[in-house]
């Protein structure tokens, strides 16, 4: 199948800026799911640790190497889960905020995630918007801001491949949530 050429629209124009900097930690399962919230932090210019589940992410943190300012917590996880792993971190006095992923966005949920010791919630698949908003209430701001890079003109005119276009999916809508991305968004 031949791929079809279409202007991509520049969703760089609305990233923000003040996460710059910031170093957050992820703790997901899912490879997928890894690479797009890792992908949507890096935009940004957030250094990002990333954790397939909640004893790699102890492991991590107990190495020093890496001390993040917020962590991105998946509920449902093998081996650890997110709410077990959260006590963990709490029980050994860590006080950033960790903010829980689900798909499972109902108020049992959320309730569960709380009583853990989690800060906030976050439904998957994550809204770029609520992603941002969340950042914004639990980072501390950041006394310097860049600007981030400019998208390449390669970029602006990216290909969308026709079983992408024919499989009814609202490229424009996802295309949204992945911030142009067409790579991440065929991955996803």
């Amino acid at each position: 199948q031949n791929p079809i050429s279409t202007q991509i629209p520049d969703h760089t124009a609305d990233l923000p800026t003040e996460f710059q900097g910031a170093c957050i930690a992820v703790a997901e399962d899912v490879a997928v799911n890894q690479q797009v919230i890792r992908g949507l932090l890096e935009r940004v210019g957030i250094r990002v640790l990333v954790a397939d589940n909640g004893l790699q992410l102890l492991k991590d943190l107990e190495s020093g190497q890496f001390m993040p300012e917020l962590i991105l917590m998946d509920v449902h996880m093998p081996e650890l889960d997110g709410l077990d792993t959260t006590r963990a971190l709490r029980e050994r006095g860590f006080r950033p905020p960790i903010i829980a992923l689900s798909a499972a966005a109902n108020p049992e949920e959320r309730a569960r995630c709380l009583a853990a010791g989690m800060n906030d919630f976050l439904a998957k698949p994550i809204d770029v918007d609520d992603l941002w908003g969340v950042l914004t209430c639990w980072l501390p701001p950041r006394e310097t801001v860049f600007p981030l890079p400019t998208p390449t003109a390669k970029r602006q005119a990216s290909v969308i491949p026709a079983w992408l276009l024919e499989a009814g999916i609202d490229t424009d809508a996802a295309l949204e949530r992945f911030l142009g991305d067409v790579g991440a968004l065929e991955k996803g």
